[in-house]
């Protein structure tokens, strides 16, 4: 009995750590300018979208980046909202460069085909994103906000 009361005991205070420790500041992740924006491919209503994007990770743990709610401009126009993000591990106190796959839902096909049409002639690109990226450390969720305007050349 003493045994199980012990054990009980140990679970309730690690988890107790987990829990605090997941409570403490949580330093804003910093993302830099687009560096690269290819189109991979449309499909139905989803234009499948690949950026490479500079993160610091000033935080003392690793986390994931797990879902997004992300509206994304091009050029000005609107253009659509991020409808799944592969998920990243962002390694702790870490400073890189990630190859992040979008699939964005367009918000007006019509308006959408017009803008890559005119993507596919363009050198440069005014990319915006706005809205947030969810995040998760064990079990402990963050939300990030995401406000980003990058010129990119498409003619590297």
């Amino acid at each position: 009995m003493r045994n199980l009361f012990s054990s009980r005991l140990i679970i309730v205070v690690l988890f107790t750590g987990l829990f605090l420790s997941g409570c403490k500041g949580f330093t804003e992740v910093e993302v830099g300018d687009i560096q690269n924006f290819r189109l991979l491919g449309v499909e139905n209503n989803i234009v499948k979208i690949q950026l490479d994007v500079p993160v610091t990770n000033p935080n003392h743990y690793n986390f994931h980046l797990v879902g997004a709610n992300v509206d994304i401009m091009l050029n000005g126009s609107r253009f659509g909202t991020v409808d799944h993000i592969d998920k990243i591990l962002i390694p702790a106190d870490s400073e890189q460069i990630y190859t992040i796959k979008l699939d964005v839902k367009i918000s007006n096909m019509l308006g959408g085909v017009f803008t890559v049409m005119n993507l596919l002639g363009s050198k440069n690109i005014d990319i915006a994103l706005e809205g947030t990226i969810k995040a998760r450390y064990f079990l402990f969720p963050r939300t990030i906000v995401v406000n980003e305007r990058s010129r990119v050349n498409l003619r590297d």
